[in-house]
């Protein structure tokens, strides 16, 4: 019938996390709490699902920044503060890796 919206197009107009993909109260998408931080850089790695938090002071210990910055698609930005970054797969991961890298990165202030 005309003037009827279905059930489809009502979740095609849903909102998700640009990171994770959880699904919003709006219907535009978002960063969601656990994938933005102001004060922090925060990886999310879209294979294996880990969430790493990191400071300016964390950078020296991780595991995850040694592999950022070796990254030629990983911003060179002055603070990390508040950068959001979704990768396809991390040094995380098990099993086998593409080797092609995804990587997205999203700067909130």
């Amino acid at each position: 019938m005309a003037g009827q919206t279905n059930q489809t197009e009502i979740q095609a107009k849903q909102g998700h996390c640009s990171l994770c993909g959880i699904e919003g109260q709006g219907s535009r998408d978002f960063l969601c709490d656990k994938c933005a931080d102001p004060e922090l850089l925060v990886v999310y790695c879209s294979s294996c699902g880990n969430r790493t938090y990191l400071t300016e002071q964390d950078k020296a210990d991780s595991k995850i920044w040694e592999f950022l910055v070796k990254l030629p698609e990983f911003p060179k930005l002055e603070s990390l503060k508040g950068l959001s970054v979704k990768l396809s797969w991390c040094p995380l991961c098990s099993g086998p890796r593409p080797e092609k890298m995804t990587i997205l990165t999203y700067k909130i202030s």
